[in-house]
């Protein structure tokens, strides 16, 4: 049996070309093997890994949406995969952090994630309204990473606004989100799926996380679900079950139940 190995994930995301063209999905070591190499296919001919590329591929750059939802457990992988998504876009990129460092734990953690993400990215740390430093960001960047939307609702809610106030806020951020001109991501956590909060206020703040992911994913052009560092594309509004995706989120919202 081969020995774990412990070092972090990387993904086959595409790099920007001199021209600033991107150059599309580019395959792991292991694809290459199973595909072969496209270098002798004719001008403007497919590749063959594109042909039989999964669902855990990142699509061509240029189909992207403009606002990408990143979901997922703890430590899934979110935050690796959004970084290493932006770097593709190029170096001008905002990272919005949401985390306010309350006590060591957290501090450690903002750490870890400083360590993660490029040096010479702008990082605005725990905005009070993020939604407004959104819609007054700058034309002239590459991309926006926003991490993240649960650290956010969490905010909100030891603010003691009711719940309303709070879904209102996240409509508020996902639309400043949506009317920018680069693309963004925003990464959430997915904390309906463990184990029912024992206190009223654990359970009253994973039913805000649920209806916020609801809201966000509804709203985004993309949304990917990590399991295990493994990134799936769920949502795609450029892909021909783009309308269905569409369709099924409308129905999830007007029927929620909370």
């Amino acid at each position: 049996m081969q020995p774990f190995d412990s070092r972090p994930r990387t993904f086959g995301f595409a790099k920007r070309s001199r021209g600033g063209h991107r150059s599309g999905f580019r395959p792991t070591g292991a694809q290459q093997g199973a595909t072969g190499s496209a270098r002798g296919a004719p001008r403007g001919a497919p590749s063959q890994h594109h042909a039989t590329r999964s669902r855990t591929s990142c699509p061509p750059p240029d189909q992207r949406g403009r606002f990408i939802l990143v979901t997922g457990g703890t430590r899934s992988g979110k935050s690796r995969f959004a970084v290493e998504l932006a770097k593709t876009w190029g170096r001008r990129i905002v990272y919005l952090a949401t985390c306010n460092a309350a006590d060591q734990e957290m501090q450690r953690r903002i750490a870890r994630h400083r360590q993660q993400r490029p040096g010479h990215w702008q990082t605005i740390e725990h905005p009070e309204d993020p939604a407004r430093v959104v819609a007054q960001l700058p034309g002239k960047v590459d991309g926006v990473v926003l991490d993240c939307l649960t650290m956010y609702v969490s905010e909100l809610l030891v603010r003691g606004h009711s719940d309303a106030v709070i879904e209102q806020r996240v409509s508020r951020l996902c639309e400043a989100i949506r009317h920018v001109a680069s693309p963004v991501i925003l990464v959430t956590n997915e904390v309906g799926s463990g184990l029912v909060p024992e206190y009223p206020l654990g359970r009253r703040f994973r039913d805000l996380a649920g209806l916020a992911n609801q809201l966000a994913a509804n709203m985004a052009d993309q949304v990917y679900f990590l399991v295990a560092g493994l990134p799936t594309l769920i949502k795609d509004r450029s892909s021909r079950n783009g309308g269905a995706n569409e369709t099924l989120a409308t129905l999830t919202d007007s029927g929620r139940r909370r």
